[in-house]
């Protein structure tokens, strides 16, 4: 299966893990390909088998709408094992680097099934970096450390943790997790069904959730 670049962009995607039940062995970083960040991940704590949205005791703002489809926008992904990475002489492989294909076990967690808006940006943040502007276009034009800033002032909003998420954890979520159909792309074999690029894109950006989601319901 092939993972798509997103292009030249800096996007930034939410995942979140079960507390204290992630493997450690996968230290949370931001995934890359180029100079673009695939997807921010949040660490929201899940009760129930569901995810909590603010907490009771968190102080009322005036994005809290925005926070609250921020936690129903949250998938869980159910844990398991996969083969991460590819045979760099394969046929069709994308990096001639690459890593060798090796077995990954990971624990359940929850993601995001968009990239993080520029609306969501803007409503924690104050300002909007990005250079093609919109409310429901991905944010971009962010660093790293532009998204820890993002983060710490998400988890004083919202009273639970984020973070980024392991390259592990979203290459498992891209591939389809435990329900993988083992699609060229994320979510089809047609990848003008799942994905902006450029071939389609008219050398823009494009609201999140425009394209066929894969079998986890992620865009």
């Amino acid at each position: 299966m092939k993972l798509l670049p997103v292009s030249f962009l800096f996007f930034l995607t939410m995942v979140c893990s079960c507390t204290g039940r992630g493997n450690r062995s996968h230290e949370p970083q931001a995934c890359r390909f180029g100079n673009s960040c695939r997807q921010l991940s949040v660490n929201l704590t899940p009760e129930g088998g569901r995810v909590l949205g603010i907490g009771d005791d968190a102080e009322q703002n005036p994005c809290d709408a925005v926070l609250e489809q921020l936690a129903s926008d949250m998938v869980y992904v159910e844990g398991g094992s996969f083969v991460m990475g590819e045979d760099p002489l394969a046929e069709g492989a994308v990096d001639p680097v690459g890593n060798a294909a090796h077995e990954v076990t990971l624990h359940g967690f929850f993601i995001c099934r968009f990239e993080v808006t520029q609306k969501l940006w803007k409503e924690v943040m104050g300002d909007n970096p990005s250079h093609m502007q919109g409310d429901d276009l991905p944010v971009e034009q962010v660093s790293w450390e532009d998204c820890q800033t993002f983060i710490d002032r998400l988890d004083s909003l919202t009273g639970v943790r984020y973070r980024l998420p392991t390259e592990a954890e979203w290459e498992y979520a891209c591939r389809g997790g435990s329900l993988s159909q083992d699609f060229k792309y994320s979510g089809s074999h047609d990848i003008d069904a799942v994905a902006w690029y450029d071939g389609n894109s008219g050398e823009t950006l494009h609201p999140v959730g425009q394209k066929q989601a894969n079998e986890l319901g992620l865009y």
